[in-house]
């Protein structure tokens, strides 16, 4: 997991980590924001 960011990304980098960033955006401004993606920390 990482930190803040403002538009979706999704790569593998060599050695096999992946990368997802799934931003909602202010008042859900990011249009390729899948809710579907969203998990929930607590």
């Amino acid at each position: 997991m990482h930190g803040h960011v403002h538009h979706s990304l999704d790569l593998v980098r060599p050695g096999g980590a992946r990368i997802l960033c799934n931003p909602a955006g202010p008042r859900f401004a990011n249009p390729a924001f899948d809710a579907a993606r969203a998990i929930a920390i607590g």
